[in-house]
């Protein structure tokens, strides 16, 4: 599983599409700065984020207000509300800043007007759009088929390989409490902790506040197939 989130996040597609963003729409639209602990909420349809530099917390709201967490990193280049230029749909993102974040807003007119001009961007967003699809579809089928357990040892797997994907031990994880790991994973705090302190027990995950030490990929992942069992 872990190569597979390693052909995900550190191949030479994703980084030759997130360069030709950054080279392309940099010139575009607006930047925004956001200090640390600040909160938007963006809608979609009429303009797309690029990220370029930050952390951030985002989630998505249903029409009733209710907040769904997505545990996605963001690179530099990489995109917010863009599959919503193409479809009469729009959603209601929310946006929560881990330190300060630079966003570059970019309106639908500008975009167009850009494919227009350069009509090899259409394939640079599907070959983007294709990566996030496969992305939703193993968390989908995770979600659907795996314990809770599980569930929290892929978290762990997946945000390793987004942020380290040249290591295979000793990945620092940090800004997750157990509450928000909770929220991403859709399993109460309690358990959360639970499941995390008999990882550290079989020593494969170290704790601190807001800080987990994944001690060894190959040795979780062996783990994670002997439950299955």
């Amino acid at each position: 599983m872990f190569k597979e989130y390693q052909d995900l996040f550190k191949s030479e597609e994703l980084n030759t599409v997130l360069k030709y963003f950054l080279d392309n729409f940099s010139c575009l639209g607006k930047i925004k700065e956001y200090k640390k602990n600040e909160f938007i909420t963006f809608y979609t349809g009429k303009e797309i984020i690029m990220f370029e530099e930050g952390n951030i917390d985002l989630g998505l709201e249903d029409f009733s207000g209710k907040e769904c967490l997505l545990y996605k990193i963001l690179h530099s280049g990489d995109l917010i509300g863009y599959m919503d230029f193409f479809s009469s749909n729009s959603k209601s993102w929310t946006i929560k800043f881990r330190k300060d974040t630079r966003l570059r807003f970019i309106s639908k007119q500008e975009i167009d007007k850009f494919l227009e001009e350069h009509p090899e961007g259409h394939s640079y967003i599907l070959r983007y759009t294709i990566r996030a699809y496969n992305i939703s579809l193993m968390h989908l089928l995770h979600n659907r088929f795996y314990s809770t357990e599980e569930r929290i040892i892929e978290f762990l797997i997946r945000i390793s390989a987004s942020r380290e994907p040249n290591k295979n031990k000793n990945i620092l994880i940090t800004n997750y409490t157990h509450q928000s790991i909770g929220d991403f994973t859709n399993i109460s705090r309690n358990l959360v902790s639970k499941i995390l302190k008999k990882l550290e027990n079989l020593g494969l995950i170290k704790i601190e506040f807001k800080k987990i030490l994944l001690i060894d990929l190959n040795r979780m992942e062996q783990y994670r197939e002997s439950i299955r069992k």
